[in-house]
C-alpha cells in the first residue's frame, strides 16, 4: 500500500462584512441562520423520556502487552476507543 500526501485544502474562516459591522466587543455572536441540533446536549440533565438518540462507548485496552501492563500510566495501556451511536425511529 502506498501513501500519497494530499495537497492542503483552502479553509476560509472569514466572517461576512455585514456580520462584522454588527459585532460589539464582549457581546455574544448571534446565530446567522438558526439550525436545528443534530445531537442532543451531551453534558446536561438527562431527559426522563427516552430519546431517539443514544451515545455510549468504551476504551479498548491491550491486557496482553506486558510492557504496557507494568506501566504506571493508565493511558499507556489504552489502544483506542469505541463509540456507539444509536438512532431509533
Amino acid at each position: 500500500m502506498t501513501s500519497k500526501k494530499l495537497a492542503p485544502l483552502p479553509l476560509d474562516l472569514s466572517l461576512p462584512h455585514e456580520l462584522v459591522d454588527q459585532l460589539e466587543p464582549g457581546q455574544p455572536i448571534p446565530d446567522i441562520v438558526p439550525r436545528p441540533r443534530l445531537l442532543p446536549p451531551l453534558f446536561g440533565e438527562k431527559p426522563v423520556e427516552p430519546s431517539a438518540f443514544q451515545l455510549s462507548g468504551t476504551l479498548i485496552i491491550n491486557d496482553l502487552d506486558r510492557e504496557k501492563l507494568e506501566s504506571d500510566n493508565y493511558l499507556d495501556r489504552v489502544d483506542g476507543a469505541q463509540l456507539n451511536f444509536e438512532f431509533r425511529k
